[in-house]
């Protein structure tokens, strides 16, 4: 990591460009050194958590099958003393959808206030233990629901990124991400390497066999972009538009959600051209949010503290004030 942190910075292509550099750990192999050289890089890291010790326990275990909840706190304590900026990374999964509350107090319990939920995909692991590990819409919105209520009336400093991203876009229409545009550029201009070599088009479809584009180690790659010119699966993926899906096509939250991930509708349906499988959750809850942020002066005025609307809330808030005056001469 060393070596590719000062080949990054000195690579005569930067031409004095700003770098982001994270990484995403699961922070069980943290030392002194490690830390102490992360906060010196300034690396941003994210660490791959489940919750409090049950829930850590069951989801995430070490390779031996030993508990890996002392090891992760031992590193979440080493990056708080070294001042290295971190978030978390949820798995929402069976083990852990039944206690939203209990999630919310473990990250404050250890001061981490931005983190993100992710549900768990039909991806790796999780194909294989489905049964075990898999989750229905149904259940990933009810959890969603109890959490942002939580959030909203103890006042809790939490930002959940998903959420956040939702938020901003229905208050400034700008897209924090590409996984929230129908042609995300995923293998054209930018890529996933495994620890192999292997190419994917993004760090989701890693574990999709059938998107691979290459291998570094191929010497007549001309560059990381290359393979996805005369792939069919990217060829599809630059096309894809949520108007080309017949259930798309008459759904009201279509520019939303822009028919979801392409990677996860691969895994899931074995073609890029098919909206997602979390097609319910967008469209139930982006109706709720933009109901409880015009209609709920509690949840806007804590959201707007909490960075939810990037910027965008002084704006917001003004529309806000003029949607709820009352008009002149009505008690």
């Amino acid at each position: 990591m060393r070596e590719l942190v000062t080949y990054i910075e000195n690579h005569p292509r930067r031409r004095g460009r700003r770098l982001f550099l994270s990484l995403q750990t699961n922070a069980t192999l943290l030392n002194e050194e490690r830390a102490a050289w992360l906060a010196g890089a300034g690396i941003q890291v994210g660490i791959s958590l489940d919750g409090g010790a049950q829930a850590q326990t069951r989801g995430r275990p070490m390779v031996n099958g030993k508990p890996s909840h002392g090891a992760l706190m031992r590193g979440i304590e080493l990056l708080q003393k070294h001042a290295v900026s971190f978030g978390a990374l949820v798995v929402l999964n069976r083990h852990n959808i039944g206690d939203p509350e209990g999630l919310a107090q473990f990250l404050l319990e250890h001061r981490i206030h931005g983190f993100r939920l992710n549900p768990v995909a039909y991806l790796g692991d999780a194909r294989r233990n489905w049964s075990e590990v898999g989750l229905e819409q149904a259940d990933v919105l009810a959890f969603f629901r109890t959490l942002m209520r939580a959030i909203i009336d103890n006042r809790w400093l939490l930002l959940e990124d998903n959420l956040r991203t939702m938020c901003n876009f229905l208050t400034s229409k700008q897209r924090r991400t590409r996984c929230n545009r129908a042609e995300c550029g995923a293998g054209d201009s930018f890529q996933a390497v495994a620890a192999n070599g292997d190419i994917y088009p993004c760090g989701r479809a890693t574990q999709s066999p059938g998107l691979k584009l290459g291998n570094v180690s191929d010497r007549s790659l001309e560059s990381l972009s290359a393979p996805a010119r005369t792939n069919p699966h990217i060829m599809a993926l630059r096309s894809r538009r949520p108007a080309d899906f017949e259930s798309c096509q008459v759904c009201s939250y279509r520019q939303l959600c822009h028919a979801g991930c392409s990677a996860q509708a691969f895994e899931r349906y074995g073609t890029v051209r098919h909206k997602t499988p979390e097609c319910a959750f967008y469209k139930t809850l982006y109706p709720e949010l933009m109901h409880l942020i015009t209609f709920d002066r509690q949840a806007f005025e804590h959201m707007e503290a909490t960075s939810y609307f990037e910027r965008e809330g002084a704006r917001f808030d003004h529309d806000f004030l003029l949607a709820h005056a009352v008009p002149a001469g009505v008690a």
